[in-house]
């Protein structure tokens, strides 16, 4: 059997619903694009059945409920075929044109290549927060550019950068630690905005803010064990001042962006949560991930 040219690989666990439109905007690609779509699901919902019957196509790879999803786009990432590997998650919606796009992208030397993210409802304040949280830095308009810094759910590899370096994920794939050695060895990542994703994610105040905390301590754990004790407890006591840099960082990355008045509006609460996530940094270098590793996928 040939080898798709593009993998679209996910980590779920008891997706349920949210899956639906995001497989349904896969499958709905330029068939001139051979391309297969794996989903690393940890469920305990019978989700996998569900995907299964309403999907024949789509590689579901399930595996135990304690697997968090780094450890599961890992095995995502290791059954993988295709030239071309997408990782992103379920809340995304892709435009048909998507694949076509990828496609192109990757025939340049570059291979890392991320795009953009929209959000494409018409929520209230609380969702364009959030939103402007986690992606607003990534938003249309933008140019094409060399950079250091892609959206999670929005970054695409050349398959054989991820055989040469799939030994180096032994505790997962984390993207954010991955990118980091692959710069110091010199790999350029490219911001392609030719290539949009649209994430429908809606969250509560308190959900998002408990998802911002448990992703900050376990980014500080993991990169305590990257780092000596003297500058563990220095990250430690400079986490005051964290709020302010990262606030400082998304009026910054949002500057040349849309929807002004939204983000003027949200300024309040995009200040609430950088100091959440101050918040799990210091909790993540005084005492670790604790049982974090395994909860859903974020």
């Amino acid at each position: 059997m040939n080898a798709p040219q593009i993998s679209v690989v996910m980590a779920t666990k008891n997706p349920a619903q949210q899956l639906y439109p995001c497989l349904d905007s896969l499958c709905d690609q330029d068939p001139s694009v051979t391309a297969e779509i794996i989903v690393a699901d940890a469920s305990t919902d019978g989700s996998e059945q569900i995907i299964r019957a309403r999907y024949p196509d789509v590689r579901v790879l399930h595996f135990d409920a304690s697997m968090g999803p780094p450890e599961l786009i890992r095995e995502a990432l290791r059954q993988a075929r295709g030239q071309i590997i997408a990782v992103t998650d379920a809340y995304c919606r892709f435009p048909p044109e998507w694949m076509a796009r990828l496609r192109q992208a990757h025939e340049t030397e570059y291979p890392v290549i991320g795009g953009a993210v929209e959000n494409p409802n018409s929520g209230g304040l609380l969702n364009w927060a959030c939103f402007f949280a986690d992606y607003g830095g990534f938003m249309l308009p933008a140019s094409r550019r060399v950079t250091s810094v892609l959206a999670g759910n929005h970054v695409t590899y050349k398959k054989w950068l991820i055989e040469l370096k799939f030994d180096s994920m032994r505790e997962g794939f984390w993207k954010v630690f991955f990118h980091q050695d692959l710069q110091r060895e010199g790999v350029r990542f490219l911001f392609d905005p030719s290539l949009v994703v649209y994430c429908t994610r809606h969250d509560t105040f308190l959900n998002f803010s408990r998802r911002y905390f448990r992703n900050a301590r376990l980014f500080a754990s993991l990169r305590c064990k990257r780092m000596s004790s003297p500058s563990r407890f220095l990250r430690l006591i400079a986490t005051p001042m964290l709020p302010a840099v990262l606030f400082y960082r998304r009026l910054i990355g949002f500057r040349t962006k849309g929807h002004r008045v939204r983000f003027l509006l949200s300024l309040p609460l995009l200040a609430l949560f950088v100091t959440v996530w101050a918040m799990g940094e210091f909790a993540g270098y005084l005492l670790g991930p604790g049982r974090l590793q395994t909860e859903p996928a974020q």
